[in-house]
Order: C-alpha cells, then structure tokens, then sequence
C-alpha cells in the first residue's frame, strides 16, 4: 500500500469512528476536519445554538494528526 492508499484509508477510518466525519468529497472533508480540530464540528453540523467545546473531537483529530504524520514520514 503506498502512501496515498493509506491517507485515504486513514480518512475512511476517521469517517467510520465518528459519525459527524461522514461526507461525500475531500474539500468537506478538509472543513469538517478543521471543526472537528477546534472541537466544534458537532455543533457546526447538527446547528445547536449555544456551542460548547468537544474535547473528543480535539483528540480524535489530534490522533488522526499523529497517524497521518507517521504515514506522511515513512
């Protein structure tokens, strides 16, 4: 499997660990990503009004970050 495979084997993963990651192209992919960076992604999708910060989100990315730079380094 070749580096590309595995970024998008990557970003299959995170789609399938939360829900909210589910999308149909990689530029909504790239948003959702960055929400779910700053641990707003949940409230960007599901419209609440007063937002609270998703530290889950935060660490999911976080984790996804250290994957993706293990993939990129091989």
């Amino acid at each position: 499997m070749n580096k590309q495979q595995k970024l998008v084997a990557l970003r299959k993963e995170l789609m399938n660990a939360y829900e909210y990651m589910k999308c149909a192209n990689l530029e909504e992919f790239k948003q959702r990503l960055l929400w779910l960076s700053e641990g707003m992604l949940k409230n960007h999708i599901t419209h609440v009004v007063n937002y609270v910060i998703n530290m889950k989100e935060i660490e999911l990315y976080q984790e996804y970050r250290e994957k993706r730079e293990q993939i990129k380094g091989q």
